[in-house]
C-alpha cells in the first residue's frame, strides 16, 4: 500500500481544523455563542492566544462581530484578566 503524503498546505489545514474543534468546545463551554465562534473561526482566530492578543478595534473589524458579540468576547477575556490578578 502506498503511503499518503500530505502537502504543507493540507497539513496546515488539518492543524487549523483540529485547533478549531478544540477551541470551539472551550469557548462554547465558557459562554461564547456559536455565531461568535463561527465569526472568529472565519477570521482564522483558532486559538486562545490569538483571541486574547487582539485589540478591541481589531475585534470590531472582524466580519460578523458586532456589539453583542464583542461583549461576549470581552466578558470571556475579562475572566483571564481576573485570573492573572489573583
Amino acid at each position: 500500500m502506498k503511503p499518503i503524503a500530505l502537502t504543507d498546505r493540507e497539513r496546515e489545514a488539518l492543524k487549523r481544523d483540529r485547533r478549531a474543534r478544540i477551541w470551539t468546545g472551550v469557548w462554547k463551554a465558557n459562554g461564547i455563542s456559536m455565531p461568535t465562534i463561527n465569526a472568529l473561526l472565519r477570521a482564522r482566530i483558532d486559538s486562545n492566544r490569538r483571541l486574547l492578543r487582539l485589540s478591541r478595534q481589531a475585534l470590531k473589524e472582524i466580519e460578523g462581530v458586532g456589539d453583542v458579540r464583542l461583549k461576549e468576547i470581552e466578558a470571556y477575556r475579562k475572566q483571564f484578566e481576573e485570573e492573572a490578578q489573583q
